[in-house]
């Protein structure tokens, strides 16, 4: 699934930093699954302190931290890089000092691995938990559950930490099949889940390209369709500002603005442009912010569906059909913009 996962990923254009930080988690995830397999060649009496030892897990909180937060167009400086990724270093340092001096191994491996069981378990549930709340308010469903997903593998992994502390038992002596089964069942849905992740970015670039070929191209005195080979040509060479503001308009359309999930990271990427770029466009074209824009259109769908409607009555869902995710949020933007409400606007 990684490696289908990895080719999906390369093929993405308009790469960004986040579709960067993404391709080294697909690399961390098939590392940590594949390694293994040349030292049960080399030493499988070896290979079972060597799997359990290995910190890869540490890795995953920071990366879908960054992952998140360069999705959200959010700079990472220095300062945070380095505090996120110190815990991971000393993890990496600290496993090859325990698998490399086998006396330090044979005297620390009843504490080292609660230990790290433990650090793992409560880097899941911080990082998930952060992200969860977040994402939940924004009903980021994907998000939402791959952050739920990882709360219960924190538990699971702090479940074993406290087994080894409270039993005396060591997973080195005496690892139940169970226990084996549920590692690998944690592995198998994460690998499933990032996989559902790099189909969705792969696909959202095709759903930019059938916008772009809607388009008309105009020349000084005529208009004129390009042929669909060269669509693509021609929209990179033009640099007229009515096809910039016809392509942002697109993402405008009842099909997109029905979207709840519509933000400035998700109408970039289906633009192939950084998002950035296209909050300074619509801030040259409309003289504000791209959240404002959407609103204002939402609204203005909103005033549509009212007169369309034959009825007298105002629809109870009619937040719903415009992309709002309250009523009172809708109520509130429709009276600002219009000076009414909807009900007063029917009549």
């Amino acid at each position: 699934m990684m490696l289908v996962a990895i080719h999906i990923n390369i093929n993405i254009e308009n790469k960004q930093s986040h579709n960067r930080i993404l391709t080294l988690l697909l690399i961390t995830y098939l590392l940590h699954n594949t390694l293994l397999i040349p030292i049960w060649i080399i030493s499988p009496v070896n290979l079972l302190y060597i799997d359990l030892a290995v910190p890869f897990s540490l890795m995953y909180g920071p990366l879908l931290f960054f992952y998140y937060k360069s999705l959200c167009n959010h700079k990472l400086s220095k300062i945070t890089l380095f505090a996120n990724l110190f815990p991971v270093i000393i993890s990496w340092i600290a496993y090859f000092i325990f698998i490399l001096n086998e006396s330090i191994r044979i005297q620390t491996e009843s504490y080292y691995y609660p230990i790290l069981f433990g650090c793992i378990g409560v880097s899941f549930i911080l990082y998930s938990s952060y992200i969860f709340i977040i994402e939940y308010k924004n009903k980021d469903h994907l998000f939402s559950f791959f952050s739920f997903f990882l709360i219960l593998a924190g538990v699971f992994m702090m479940y074993l930490s406290m087994e080894i502390i409270f039993k005396k038992v060591l997973l080195t002596d005496n690892q139940d099949v169970s226990t084996g089964l549920t590692v690998t069942l944690f592995m198998f849905l994460g690998g499933f889940l990032i996989l559902d992740l790099v189909f969705r970015l792969f696909k959202s670039q095709y759903q930019h390209k059938s916008i772009r070929n809607q388009f008309l191209l105009y020349n000084t005195n005529n208009e004129r369709v390009v042929s669909n080979k060269n669509i693509n040509d021609e929209f990179n060479k033009s640099s007229s500002i009515s096809l910039d503001k016809e392509l942002i308009e697109n993402i405008f359309t009842p099909e997109y603005l029905v979207d709840k999930t519509m933000d400035l990271s998700k109408a970039a990427s289906l633009l192939g442009m950084s998002q950035n770029k296209l909050q300074n466009l619509i801030y040259d074209y409309y003289d504000t912010t791209f959240s404002k824009l959407l609103t204002i259109k939402r609204i203005d769908y909103a005033c549509k569906t009212i007169l369309d409607n034959d009825t007298s009555s105002i629809p109870d869902n009619l937040y719903k059909l415009c992309g709002f995710k309250s009523m009172s949020t809708f109520y509130r933007n429709f009276k600002n913009l219009k000076g009414c409400s909807p009900s007063q606007y029917k009549t």
